[in-house]
């Protein structure tokens, strides 16, 4: 017997890390990194996907709060397991921005998981940390689940490669010593997240050689899941669910679904990309009980995101990153459906 499991992830990219004029200089429409606007389209697109296990990552302070006020109807959060507050700051910060608490947060779906133990973790001396939960269903129907949501150190130096690298051997242990303790529930691990690492890389290898498994690899259908916005020929696939290779090949885990949003959709043009805001705003609105017009009359927000929906140039690049921008981020969230055995 099978139990299915939904998991929706996605890096969400922090707003103190967006340097504006980078991204007017090559033409593109600065009313996509509106922040109002995107964190709407996040929150639309999170309720959109229904899963039952929600990750994200480069969660500001002040957007945890919003994001846990909208969801509070489906879901429960783990909290916040911010970065230390200089971690990456030096490097990524914009000029002029005032470092935030930021990093990973998790939501399940209310009512269907106990959390056995939960706990966050740091895996570099200089902030970068992890949230770990042990997640058993409640209606104990099946094993647990060792939850990893991770946001693992950024860029391509090669100390990065190697800070990578011993992320992850550090992380394994970290699961190994929870699949040891809690032998006799046979859980299953899931590493979830922006892992900043693809193809031969060593955190990859490392991760292949620890016995996990991209779930992108074993249905064949890897895709990008990063676009940079001022290099249109620079996606690469930095955002993974990975499983225990054992547990796949086993047959405990099969992967019933995969899902990136496909840029060259329909999906993703300036038409229809004003009506999923109308229609995100609308669904925002009458959460709060508000008409359309009471709403655009009442609520500032609301009136400075409807005046955004239009491009800022009417010469803007239409461009992957552009497109990748309009479902929210510079990264591009993943859906998988897992089917997990009882035994």
């Amino acid at each position: 017997m099978m139990e299915i499991v939904t998991l929706f992830d996605w890096n969400i990219l922090a707003p103190m890390y967006i340097d504006m004029s980078e991204y007017t200089s090559v033409n593109g429409d600065t009313n996509l990194l509106h922040e109002k606007k995107r964190l709407l389209l996040v929150i639309h697109r999170i309720k959109t996907s229904n899963a039952d296990i929600v990750t994200l990552q480069e969660v500001q302070k002040d957007q945890y709060e919003a994001l846990q006020s909208e969801l509070s109807d489906k879901y429960v959060s783990l909290g916040l397991a911010s970065h230390q507050l200089s971690y990456w700051t030096n490097e990524w910060l914009k000029e002029g921005e005032k470092p935030q608490e930021n990093g990973q947060v998790t939501f399940l779906r209310k009512g269907m998981f106990e959390v056995i133990e939960q706990e966050i973790i740091q895996t570099t001396d200089d902030g970068n940390r992890l949230q770990i939960a042990v997640l058993k269903y409640r209606a104990d129907r099946m094993p647990c689940i060792i939850l990893v949501n991770l946001h693992l150190e950024s860029g391509m130096d090669d100390w990065k490669h190697v800070a990578r690298k011993q992320q992850v051997a550090k992380i394994h242990k970290e699961v190994e010593k929870r699949l040891l303790k809690l032998s006799d529930l046979k859980p299953y691990p899931i590493l979830v997240g922006d892992f900043n690492t693809f193809g031969d890389q060593l955190g990859m290898k490392e991760i292949r050689q620890s016995g996990y498994v991209d779930v992108a690899e074993t249905l064949g259908k890897e895709r990008p899941t990063f676009i940079v916005v001022t290099e249109d020929d620079y996606q690469v696939t930095l955002d993974h669910v990975v499983l225990r290779k054992a547990d796949v090949d086993g047959g405990r885990v099969r992967v019933k679904a995969f899902e990136v949003p496909d840029l060259s959709s329909q999906q993703y043009n300036s038409v229809t990309h004003r009506a999923v805001i109308i229609d995100a705003l609308s669904q925002r609105l009458q959460r709060k009980n508000l008409s359309f017009t009471e709403g655009l009359k009442t609520s500032d927000e609301a009136l400075d995101i409807v005046s955004h929906i239009l491009p800022s140039s009417a010469n803007f690049t239409e461009s992957d990153a552009l497109k990748a921008l309009r479902v929210g981020s510079d990264h591009l969230p993943l859906y998988v459906e897992l089917e997990l055995s009882h035994t």
